[in-house]
């Protein structure tokens, strides 16, 4: 399995091969406890559109159909600020 980013070829998590059973083509998975997470800040610095590509090849090597998306990401820092007006403290006995 592999996946390209803007055209940049990311690695896959490795896949150890199961030689107990007979089976041609393995079901892969691709999760993030394996190691599969991708910055999108590294492609896109701020906002805007991403291309996404995944293919696999087969047992004799063959590459499948890939799949291309795109992506929208948005990468922009985002900021908070706060202000309120200070509240005066009523004294005792005064009347206002």
């Amino acid at each position: 399995m592999f996946a390209t980013i803007q055209g940049q070829k990311i690695g896959s998590p490795p896949q150890a091969p199961n030689t107990s059973q007979w089976q041609q083509c393995p079901n892969w998975t691709w999760t993030a406890a394996q190691g599969a997470a991708v910055d999108s800040r590294s492609f896109v610095p701020h906002s805007g559109r991403l291309s996404l590509q995944l293919g696999a090849y087969n047992a004799a090597g063959v590459k499948s159909a890939t799949s291309v998306e795109g992506l929208l990401v948005d990468n922009d820092l985002v900021g908070l600020s706060l202000r309120g007006r200070r509240r005066r403290r009523r004294r005792p006995g005064r009347s206002t």
